[in-house]
């Protein structure tokens, strides 16, 4: 399988532009704007940092760190499989996933765990930082929140797909 190793963060010419309305808040981000938002989200998500959410919680910590970085709220996704069926610009393959965009499985590590909300497995989800690696929160390591390759990834839960949460879709504006 191929997917983006070493992979710059993909940026437009500056020349396009994107409006995401959430709740009472507009933003307009421009393609260059999106790519070093994108930079941060990625930054954001090496640095490791939990937002005191704990393994079990994928999903939360995946919408804290986009949420740190552009400033608002995104709209809660119930479970990393919710959030994947609700992904915008998703792709079903690991090819050119772009740094920064949410990467799905719909399979989680308790294969006996149910979402309540949706009545499927849970899922799991994390970010992707570039060269090969997906930072996600699991529960283990120091702080909570692990890197992984997207092998280990696979070993682990599966992928289903990429793309990025509601809310945060002006992120993908040039990529």
């Amino acid at each position: 399988s191929k997917f983006a190793v070493n992979a710059p963060i993909l940026g437009g010419t500056g020349s396009s532009t994107s409006t995401t309305t959430t709740s009472s808040t507009t933003t307009t981000t421009s393609s260059g704007d999106a790519a070093s938002l994108r930079q941060k989200v990625v930054d954001q998500a090496k640095s490791l940092e939990s937002f005191g959410v704990q393994g079990g919680w994928c999903e939360m910590w995946v919408e804290n760190v986009y949420e740190k970085v552009l400033g608002r709220d995104v709209p809660n996704q119930n479970c990393a499989h919710e959030a994947g069926l609700a992904a915008v610009y998703s792709s079903t393959t690991e090819d050119n996933i772009v740094p920064g965009a949410a990467v799905f499985s719909f399979r989680s590590s308790n294969p006996n765990k149910v979402c309540s909300e949706c009545g499927q497995s849970p899922g799991h989800v994390g970010i992707y930082i570039g060269n090969g690696q997906i930072a996600s929160c699991t529960g283990h390591g120091d702080t909570g929140i692990v890197i992984c390759s997207i092998d280990e990834w696979k070993q682990s839960w599966d992928f289903s797909c990429w793309g990025w949460l509601p809310g945060t879709e002006d992120l993908a504006d040039g990529a």
